[in-house]
């Protein structure tokens, strides 16, 4: 709080400043000494010694760090969403960083899945069995976001399915920073917005 040189402080107003804990410094003039009243010094002792306490507890520390970075990183994802909808011409350079973004935040990994089936009984199975699992890209081209665990249970799921000397599947993990990007057809209907798929180059 910063208050002009005219201005007075009552008895009470203090009283109710220290009864909160909330210490005053007063500056009066240019080579004056300044004033402190402190507010109940024995919690801040124990508020500091609580705090120095806790900075030497690792866990702490970590989770609360992250809970700021995520907080900054909520609040930049919300800025770029909003000057995507104001910036159409920028559009597609916002949606990439709103990607990254959103791999940043989540602990989650992608993975590339793509199957070539020889025999279409065989064929639609597996296809049903990936939605299941993943989002398609293009008739046989699936993406997986989820853990490494999930991916095992997908192509454990596959593997079921198919006749191995005859189909073949490949899984691919993508890097959590690498560009990723469309050209043609949207695989979603329009209107419909996921940041987590390739944004359309144009």
């Amino acid at each position: 709080m910063e208050a002009s040189a005219l201005s007075s402080l009552s008895s009470s107003l203090l009283g109710k400043l220290g009864e909160c804990g909330i210490g005053v410094v007063v500056l009066s003039g240019g080579n004056a000494v300044p004033t402190m009243l402190l507010g109940r010094p024995h919690n801040d002792v124990a508020r500091r010694v609580a705090q120095y306490r806790l900075s030497l507890d690792g866990d702490f520390c970590r989770r609360f760090s992250r809970a700021i970075v995520e907080a900054k990183l909520r609040t930049q994802a919300a800025f770029l969403a909003e000057r995507g909808d104001s910036e159409p011409r920028s559009r597609y350079l916002l949606t990439l960083s709103l990607q990254r973004l959103a791999m940043t935040m989540s602990s989650d990994l992608a993975f590339v899945i793509g199957y070539d089936i020889s025999n279409p009984r065989r064929l639609l199975r597996v296809h049903r069995e990936m939605c299941k699992h993943a989002t398609p890209l293009a008739y046989s081209i699936f993406l997986l976001v989820g853990s490494e665990a999930a991916k095992d249970r997908c192509l454990e799921e596959i593997e079921s399915l198919i006749k191995p000397p005859e189909d073949d599947v490949r899984c691919y993990a993508l890097p959590a920073r690498g560009f990723q990007g469309r050209v043609g057809r949207a695989s979603r209907p329009a209107g419909i917005v996921w940041t987590g798929l390739p944004a359309a180059i144009v």
